[in-house]
Parts: structure tokens; C-alpha cells; sequence
């Protein structure tokens, strides 16, 4: 069973934050990570391309 609370949004500490993304199409999430990328990195130097393009050509593959 779910339970909710109604919020007076004229009284709520984080109204602005809920304001400031109440009209995103999708809920967004950021995920961090540690990758050793030498290998890569160094590919994509041989190949003479920039690392952002190196990315976006290997995530086509």
C-alpha cells in the first residue's frame, strides 16, 4: 500500500528546487565511475582523432 503526503508548496523549504525541475520531460540521474581508458586513449591518439569523437565513433559500434 502506498502512502502520500500532500505538501504545502507555499510553506516547503525546497519548493524552488521542485519548481526549478517540476517541467523536465524525464527524471535525470548522473552515474560516476572510475575507467582506466590508457588503451583507448592511446587508439584514438594513433588514429589522430580527438578523445570525444573517439568516444562517439566507438559508441556507434
Amino acid at each position: 500500500m502506498n502512502t502520500y503526503q500532500v505538501i504545502d508548496e507555499k510553506n516547503w523549504e525546497r519548493a524552488m528546487h521542485c519548481l526549478v525541475f517540476r517541467g523536465s520531460v524525464e527524471p535525470a540521474f548522473c552515474v560516476t565511475f572510475e575507467a582506466d581508458i590508457t588503451n583507448f586513449r592511446r587508439k584514438v591518439k594513433a588514429q589522430k582523432c580527438l578523445l570525444l569523437t573517439g568516444l562517439m565513433e566507438n559508441g556507434k559500434k
